[in-house]
C-alpha cells in the first residue's frame, strides 16, 4: 500500500499564475517542477472544477476548460471574471492577482 502525504501545491510548482483570457475571463496556469509530479497530478486528477470551485468560492460550473497540458506539464483553467475588464468595480485590471486562492491548495502526493 502506498504512503500518501499532503504537499502545498506551491512546494510543487515552478510556475503559479493568473491573467487576462478575455474581458470576460481569466485565465490561471500551474506548472509543475517535474514530468513526474505532473504525472502523478494528472493521473489521479488532483486539479479538477470541484476543488478549484470550492478553493475559489464559486459553483463548478464556473471553473471553465481545465486542461492538462503535457507538453508543459501544465494545467491550465478559465474563470468569468466577476466584472468585465475595464468596467466599474474592477479590482484587478490584468487579473495578475487572482491566482493568490491557488497557493492555500494542498495535493495528496504519494510519499
Amino acid at each position: 500500500m502506498t504512503k500518501m502525504k499532503k504537499v502545498n501545491l506551491m512546494d510543487l510548482t515552478s510556475i503559479v499564475r493568473s491573467k487576462n483570457a478575455s474581458p470576460f475571463e481569466i485565465t490561471f496556469d500551474i506548472l509543475f517542477k517535474s514530468k513526474i509530479i505532473y504525472d502523478e497530478i494528472k493521473k489521479n486528477n488532483a486539479i479538477n472544477p470541484i476543488i478549484l470551485a470550492d478553493l475559489f468560492g464559486v459553483g463548478k460550473e464556473k471553473i471553465l476548460d481545465v486542461i492538462y497540458f503535457d507538453a508543459a506539464n501544465a494545467v491550465k483553467f478559465n474563470m468569468p471574471r466577476t466584472v468585465p475588464h475595464a468596467s466599474f468595480g474592477e479590482i484587478d485590471m490584468h487579473s495578475a492577482q487572482q491566482h493568490v486562492p491557488l497557493q492555500k491548495l494542498t495535493l495528496a502526493m504519494e510519499d
